[in-house]
């Protein structure tokens, strides 16, 4: 499935809160440009309101990939006002844009969007829509996509090595600092692999 979706703002809240749930898989691969997201003014102003919320913020929101989402997201001009009434009238514009697009609407909560005044929009739970993707199985991603920026060049080097070399002591436990000499073997890992990786290409 290449569909575009348009996502509920629950969606993004509970990826937020639950990384490595069905939720957060279908976020991520929208961070990762393989299912498109819609967007228009309103639902972006229903995003950062939410997100920033005073009493999410001890939790970890707003997350760092909030301003990537709406970057890659496509950005569509308000849909015309939904005919009929849902429990939550601000839900409503996510009915409207999936409507106009051609979109599948993504929730965590079915509920708020009871099938009588659908009007033929497709509303699916994210294991639903993750199932409708195509060799996207349960857990199969990293979740790269969903996390924080390095901090420093340091760090941002030790995860590089990390992931090229899967070495476990090239990551730091919680707490601990980077000493120059961690930084240093990180750093020659990521180095040998470059060399090794030039070196097949060259005898193919």
């Amino acid at each position: 499935m290449s569909r575009a979706v348009v996502l509920d703002t629950n969606v993004l809240v509970a990826a937020a809160l639950k990384p490595g749930s069905d939720i957060a898989d279908i976020l991520e691969l929208v961070l990762l440009r393989r299912a498109p997201a819609h967007v228009c003014p309103s639902i972006v102003a229903d995003y950062r309101e939410v997100l920033n919320r005073p009493r999410l913020r001890p939790k970890g929101l707003p997350p760092a990939w909030l301003p990537r989402l709406l970057q890659i997201a496509f950005q569509e001009a308000e849909p015309a006002p939904w005919p009929l009434q849902c429990p939550d009238p601000d839900d409503l514009v996510f009915l409207a844009l999936a409507k106009e697009i051609g979109a599948v609407l993504v929730t965590g909560n079915q509920a708020d969007f009871p099938p009588q005044i659908r009007e033929g929009v497709i509303v699916m739970s994210p294991t639903a829509c993750l199932g409708q993707i195509p060799g996207q199985g349960r857990r199969t991603r990293c979740g790269c996509a969903l996390r924080a920026p390095p901090t420093s060049p340091r760090r941002g080097i030790r995860r590089l090595a990390g992931r090229l070399t899967g070495h476990r002591y090239l990551r730091s436990p919680p707490g601990a600092g980077l000493t120059a000499g961690a930084t240093a073997t990180a750093a020659q890992a990521v180095r040998r692999h470059t060399t090794s990786t030039a070196v097949v290409h060259r005898q193919r």
